[in-house]
């Protein structure tokens, strides 16, 4: 699987763990349940779209190695 698969794949996963904590938003609505996507959901998809770019620049750095060695 190419990088840029490997990150589409895993945006895909974040966004469905978001709607799902979403979802269970409409029945658990307390502090709890907002500190929870605080502490953890927030940071993962910041961490999710930066691993996703990185993986992007690894992609382009492969793609030149690749023809380097041509």
């Amino acid at each position: 699987m190419s990088m840029p698969h490997r990150a589409k794949a895993m945006q895909e996963s974040a966004k469905m763990l978001k709607l799902t904590w979403e979802r269970a938003g409409e029945c658990w609505r307390d502090s709890q349940h907002e500190r929870f996507g605080k502490r953890w959901l927030d940071p993962l998809e910041r961490s999710v779209r930066h691993a996703a770019s990185t993986l992007d620049e690894v992609q382009v750095l492969i793609q030149r190695a690749e023809h380097d060695c041509r």
